[in-house]
């Protein structure tokens, strides 16, 4: 499951798009559908999302990076695990569980009124 998660992070922010980008260009779940996915977030959890998304970036962007730099098989797999093991560090840094923060970046993808929230966050930061 960890490695999974660890997966999941490193894939979705692997490709060089922020979460809040990716959400942007979405479908919007209907409106009751929303709510119901996620638990309340708060502007706390939301700026801590923030800082740990700009974070996972850069290492992200360095990996990929580094990847593109080499052909050698182990090497490129230790690049992956190495940046998977940098980006739960700068995610739980900023107090999240990577838990949280990959329940937060599924939120946005559904619901316009966080994304709105976390741009005004990004915003004053």
């Amino acid at each position: 499951m960890r490695k999974f998660v660890l997966i999941t992070l490193f894939s979705v922010l692997s490709a060089g798009t922020s979460v809040t980008a990716m959400a942007a260009h979405s479908q919007p779940a209907p409106q009751a559908q929303q709510k119901a996915q996620h638990a309340p977030i708060s502007d706390d959890m939301l700026s801590q999302f923030a800082d740990a998304q700009q974070s996972v970036q850069k290492i992200s962007q360095s990996a990929i990076k580094k990847l593109g730099q080499t052909q050698d098989k182990d090497v490129a797999e230790d690049i992956r695990q190495k940046a998977n093991e940098e980006m739960v560090n700068a995610v739980k840094d900023t107090g999240l569980s990577v838990k949280d923060f990959n329940g937060i970046a599924r939120a946005l993808q559904s619901d316009q009124q966080l994304r709105q929230r976390l741009s005004k966050i990004q915003q004053t930061s």
